[in-house]
């Protein structure tokens, strides 16, 4: 069975994070999230793109605006999760069309089909246009691509549970069961988050806003655990993201398996700790259901390809026994570690960011060392050194 991993002490202040060894690292790992997160420009040219394709969808002569659809985002977007992307990997946004009073009775690649053609009628989208298994996608050249996923209530399981096409056995398809609302509902519960307002745009259809940008110290240690995971699997499977494990399968495991620390370290420790053993004490491979609607099943291609869960298990493993090292560094180790994991230029955009926050606290004659070697903030603790200023006089 893999090791407990150790946490020397995690019930460290987050915020006085000079003051322990612990805290420099929680901080370090909140800054590389930070920059993980889309920009404000990203989020605007998305918010911009989403809203025109809802429109559409809802303008007169629309033959889906007469089934009263409802238009909300889901995925990381949804779960506030969202990564940058590494590489040349361009980032996406999901969202759903539920039509909540169909007028008639629909198969499933007859609903794909109707949402793809009533796009293809735009002269903005014919050419962006591919219908997918599930959904269909609009590529935006050189920026990123939207999946519109359409869906029916589903009367049997009730509730926000929803029925999605699923045309991967080909003919007239078959609907597959989800419940994206719910998920999000649960999510946020496990991150201790409460879910934001929606809204109700136009007259007929519901259009839910995306949620707003997050700053550094706003996001749950459960939402930066699930980015930290994606960005390592990102830097991991740069080449071959097909072989990747899915972001909602790493986000599930990481909300069941979260313990409710308010440390992202420890966080992402109790998580890589408790998914690899339940993997140890597993007979095949992990079943990964939707909590909110178990008829999902999540890791479907772990059960239909054996290979890409021995890949999954591969990387878990790595990864575990190098954040076993990223725990127990000093000195330069510790940002060598976090460059292999997170990648280069995040993890020196976060170094530098703390670098400036240190020269600042040293400035105003607030930093020190203690006999220890441990940087502190404030009063000077017992036999303390206070930090001079660097005024790089001569040459």
């Amino acid at each position: 069975m893999q090791p407990a991993m150790k946490v020397r002490n995690p019930n460290f202040n987050i915020f006085d994070f000079l003051s322990t060894s612990e805290g420099q690292l929680e901080d370090l790992l909140r800054r590389i999230t930070a920059a993980l997160q889309l920009t404000p420009a990203q989020y605007a040219l998305i918010d911009q793109r989403y809203k025109g394709i809802t429109n559409y969808l809802d303008a007169p002569g629309s033959p889906l605006a007469v089934h009263d659809p409802h238009m909300f985002p889901q995925g990381s977007r949804a779960l506030r999760t969202t990564v940058k992307p590494w590489d040349r990997q361009e980032f996406d946004l999901d969202f759903v069309m539920k039509l909540r009073r169909p007028l008639r009775r629909f198969q499933a690649k007859e609903l794909l089909m109707e949402l793809y053609s009533w796009l293809k009628q735009n002269g903005n989208y014919e050419h962006m246009l591919e219908r997918k298994k599930r959904c269909v996608r609009l590529s935006y050249a050189n920026e990123f691509h939207i999946d519109i996923l359409p869906a029916l209530p589903d009367p049997e399981r009730g509730g926000t549970c929803i029925l999605v096409p699923c045309m991967k056995n080909g003919g007239q398809g078959e609907w597959s069961p989800s419940n994206p609302e719910g998920y999000v509902g649960w999510f946020n519960g496990r991150s201790n988050l409460a879910m934001w307002e929606k809204a109700l745009v136009a007259m007929k259809a519901q259009v839910d806003p995306l949620p707003a940008l997050l700053q550094l110290h706003e996001i749950p240690p459960l939402k930066v655990t699930v980015q930290l995971l994606k960005r390592q699997r990102d830097v991991t499977f740069n080449a071959t993201m097909d072989l990747a494990p899915i972001s909602i399968v790493l986000t599930t495991l990481a909300g069941e398996h979260y313990r409710g620390a308010q440390s992202v370290t420890v966080a992402l420790t109790d998580c890589l700790d408790d998914i690899c053993n339940e993997v140890h004490r597993t007979q095949g491979a992990l079943v990964v259901r939707n909590p909110t609607n178990p008829d999902e099943i999540l890791s479907e291609r772990w059960l239909e390809d054996q290979s890409l869960y021995d890949v999954f298990k591969h990387w878990l493993f790595a990864f575990s026994a190098r954040w076993s090292q990223v725990l127990e560094a000093r000195g330069p180790e510790l940002p060598r570690l976090l460059k292999e994991l997170f990648g280069v230029n995040v993890v020196d955009h976060a170094l530098k960011q703390q670098a400036n926050v240190v020269h600042a606290t040293r400035k105003a004659g607030l930093l020190s060392v203690a006999p220890t070697g441990i940087l502190a903030v404030g009063d000077r603790p017992g036999k303390a050194v206070r930090v001079q200023e660097h005024r790089f006089y001569g040459s």
